[in-house]
């Protein structure tokens, strides 16, 4: 009962969420699926559940002793054209937004690729040129299970990040619009991020579709 209940309401919150306006997430992980979510919805499942509730609680606790100190906002909202976000923890007084990752690894080496991409979006939008990624190792029983990367950019690297996210966005809404979901980008073929296909929802369509290019 309890989880029926759980899995119904994520439904609902990711139906209303992702129908709303175009978030920096679906142009950094993959378009093709945000675009699929929003014309075919489907039930949340199990594993979904896991993710979601072990990675809200993850950011919740992050948040909860960041806030603390006034220089701290959480989620905070940021928009460009019609492209918007929240950033996990926002340091105001030096403009430096922060991502909060958890994974289930023991260490990580350097920042994953989506992860620079989403801060990097995060950093133009917001007009600054350092960010940071806080990894939580939650393989990592040691004595610091934490990773923290700092990223640097230049207001011209900014520029073109603005304009490329711009340049999705306008691509994504179009085959929203026109309900034409395999016209866009997916990352079937992509070798870092294929790991979104394992279970998603999608997928055969995805590779008959693929193949069929092929």
């Amino acid at each position: 009962m309890i989880l029926e209940t759980l899995t119904t309401e994520l439904k609902n919150y990711y139906d209303t969420e992702f129908r709303s306006g175009i978030h920096v997430s679906d142009l950094t992980l993959c378009p093709r699926k945000a675009i699929l979510r929003k014309l075919h919805p489907t039930p949340t499942t199990m594993k979904e559940l896991n993710f979601y509730t072990s990675g809200k609680a993850i950011h919740a606790a992050i948040q909860t002793l960041a806030q603390k100190q006034s220089k701290f906002e959480i989620e905070k909202k940021v928009e460009f054209g019609d492209i918007q976000g929240h950033i996990d923890l926002y340091h105001s007084e030096n403009n430096i937004p922060v991502e909060c990752k958890s994974t289930r690894v023991k260490t990580v080496e350097k920042p994953k690729g989506f992860h620079m991409d989403q801060l990097k979006a995060y950093m133009a939008m917001s007009n600054s040129t350092k960010g940071i990624i806080l990894y939580q190792c939650l393989m990592n029983f040691d004595d610091k299970p934490f990773v923290e990367f700092e990223i640097e950019t230049t207001s011209a690297e900014n520029k073109k990040t603005l304009d490329n996210l711009l340049a999705k966005a306008k691509l994504y809404a179009q085959n929203l619009e026109n309900k034409t979901p395999f016209m866009m980008e997916g990352v079937l073929n992509n070798s870092e991020m294929n790991w979104l296909c394992k279970d998603c929802v999608y997928k055969d369509q995805c590779q008959e579709y693929e193949s069929r290019e092929v």
